[in-house]
């Protein structure tokens, strides 16, 4: 049996890593800067210095609050400028570190099934923007585990703003690539847009990166909240892979993250918990200038659980549509299907041969067929000797 692999140990990549984050954020903040709305240089910095006392009081205080102020607004330049010069470059560290597992010999199956592919699809769940292909394009690079050019990547989050930091950074990579920005705000939606859900269904490698600590007390409050958190999830094909980093190991919240997961089918693959520290190194004028105006310096450490999942089984949806076109309904989990045959019949059968086919859950029917009006009536739609659920049944 391999010993538990240790996150937090510096290596000579780890290292040169770190520089190539630091350097990033150095040549990236005068842009974002200047993406501020002020009549000087001072003016602006005084505005960012206001937004990093701001975010710092949320994430210290507020992560567990539910009332209106207790979420960043990152529609303001501002506070996407505070953002990337206090957590950028650490969180692309830990999207690097954290995909090292992937590199041993127990997770090997992975890395063979994605070289396999034509294209890696990519999705970072609250991804803001973009520490996380950062991280993940740096680990590609310097591993060879796939080309950089096979991903096709795309960033659901409730800001999609962040779209216009994410293209200042992107030109400053050494081998740039698109991405696609969608609007989904997991706590406040109560339906899933057609283009994002058709995203969730394809992916191979979802990221959760300081996302689900940002919206646990709204779920926790009303459980009803977490709908859409968990329909994404559950829309997840078997082999999707998930990278979970977030604050330490809380009990409330682990174990409401630990039951939505179970619920969709994802199975734990590598855990860690601890603190990743990026290495040191020197910082740049531009870094230096900054810490001394801000009267702050970039995080450097934080203590982390750092979760690899896989979906290893199909799971019952939880959106229904009548129209592909328009958004996805999503039903909590809580509320009982009007065909309690579908729960009882279909998904505890022993014998019944399941499998993900394009997002819907396809499966071997071997008892009888519906006829075409029971297949409007409850959402099934017969193909061939297949029965192919794309939803729960419409509720009374």
């Amino acid at each position: 049996m391999e010993a538990a692999l240790d996150l937090s140990v510096i290596s000579p990549k780890s290292q040169k890593a770190a520089d190539f984050f630091r350097d990033l954020v150095s040549e990236i903040l005068p842009d974002l800067l200047g993406h501020v709305e002020g009549v000087s240089n001072q003016d602006r910095a005084d505005r960012v210095k206001q937004a990093l006392q701001n975010i710092s009081r949320t994430y210290r205080c507020k992560l567990g609050n539910t009332d209106t102020w207790s979420r960043s607004e990152w529609d303001n330049a501002a506070n996407r400028c505070a953002y990337v010069f206090l957590y950028y470059m650490h969180h692309c560290h830990m999207v690097y570190v954290a995909l090292q597992p992937l590199l041993e010999k127990s997770l090997s199956h992975v890395v063979q099934r994605w070289r396999q592919m034509k294209y890696l699809q990519v999705c970072c769940i609250g991804g803001g923007p973009g520490p996380d292909l950062v991280g993940l394009t740096k680990f590609l690079r310097d591993t060879d585990v796939v080309p950089v050019g096979m991903l096709k990547c795309s960033v659901i989050d409730a800001f999609p703003s962040w779209k216009t930091t994410w293209d200042a950074i992107r030109e400053k990579l050494p081998d740039p690539f698109p991405v696609n920005y969608f609007r989904c705000d997991l706590v406040r939606d109560t339906a899933i847009e057609p283009d994002v859900l058709d995203i969730i269904r394809r992916v191979d490698l979802v990221t959760l990166v300081k996302c689900f600590s940002a919206v646990a007390a709204f779920m926790r409050d009303d459980p009803r909240r977490s709908s859409v958190f968990q329909a994404i999830l559950r829309e997840l094909k078997p082999g999707a892979v998930v990278l979970y980093i977030d604050n330490e190991k809380n009990q409330e919240t682990w174990q409401c993250f630990s039951e939505i997961t179970r619920m969709a089918g994802l199975d734990v693959l590598h855990e860690w918990h601890g603190k990743p520290v990026i290495p040191s190194g020197e910082d740049s004028a531009i870094i230096q200038n900054y810490s001394s105006a801000l009267e702050l310096r970039p995080m450097q450490s934080c203590v982390v659980s750092v979760v690899l999942l896989r979906k290893n089984r199909p799971t019952l949806s939880l959106v229904r549509t009548t129209d592909p076109n328009k958004p996805a309904v999503v039903t909590h989990p809580g509320v009982p299907s009007r065909n309690p045959y579908l729960e009882t019949r279909l998904f505890n059968q022993p014998d019944t041969n399941a499998m993900h086919v394009n997002g819907h859950l396809q499966v071997e029917w071997p008892y009888r067929k519906l006829s075409k009006q029971q297949q409007q009536s409850t959402g099934i739609y017969a193909g061939g000797d297949n029965i192919i659920v794309n939803g729960l049944p419409s509720q009374k």
